[in-house]
């Protein structure tokens, strides 16, 4: 909690769920220690703002750094790049009971196909496999959830962690290669998922104790 902003402390403090507070304070300590460690500058002094859309940005970044995070139970991610949009999105398996519904409203009709294909927990994956990558994308692209869902439609195919080219709206005329998503596995019973802008950059992978 040392490193957060008094905005942030506040933020966390209105929380009602004692494991919430201390899961979204250990995310955003991480976040800002990670980008200071970009920006080789004090974690406390980082300032944010939002992107027009309202996505987080760092402000007057002059290094041009983009990040994402994202948390489910106990795990987080957070992914950062330089000079390219980025989105990271973490879902933990658990029990969907309105799935038929979901199914039927957002997803697209191969989509759909795609999970009705899988019984039991194989459903529950692939419903996250899916999921994580349209948060990813979302998330990249700096517009909602469920604005992706009627913007744009996704590839529905297994995990593929080598990384898949996909088409959508917004990638800057200047940079071809359109998006690409690769799909991780960051823990036992956890989806994820990547999307970066113009390139199917390679990610490194780090752990952070806090």
């Amino acid at each position: 909690m040392e490193v957060l902003s008094e905005t942030e402390k506040d933020r966390c403090s209105r929380m009602v769920r004692r494991g919430d507070r201390a899961r979204w304070a250990v995310a955003r300590a991480s976040l800002r220690i990670v980008l200071a460690k970009y920006l080789q500058t004090d974690p406390r002094l980082l300032s944010f703002d939002t992107e027009s859309s309202g996505k987080p940005c760092l402000a007057n970044d002059a290094a041009d750094i983009h990040f994402s995070i994202s948390h489910s139970d106990n795990l987080a991610l957070i992914a950062v790049s330089r000079g390219m949009r980025i989105g990271i999105d973490i879902e933990r398996f658990r029990e969907v009971r309105e799935m038929e519904a979901i199914m039927d409203d957002f997803f697209s009709e191969p989509e759909q196909a795609y999970l009705r294909s899988r019984e039991g927990e194989e459903r529950t994956r692939a419903f996250f496999l899916l999921w994580t990558r349209r948060e990813a994308a979302a998330k990249a692209m700096g517009i909602g959830l469920f604005e992706a869902f009627s913007r744009f439609a996704l590839p529905p195919h297994d995990p593929d962690e080598e990384g898949f080219r996909v088409e959508l709206p917004g990638g800057p005329a200047d940079r071809p290669g359109g998006w690409w998503i690769r799909d991780m596995s960051p823990a036992a019973k956890f989806a994820g998922a990547l999307c970066t802008e113009h390139m199917n950059a390679e990610p490194s992978l780090y752990g952070l104790q806090t």
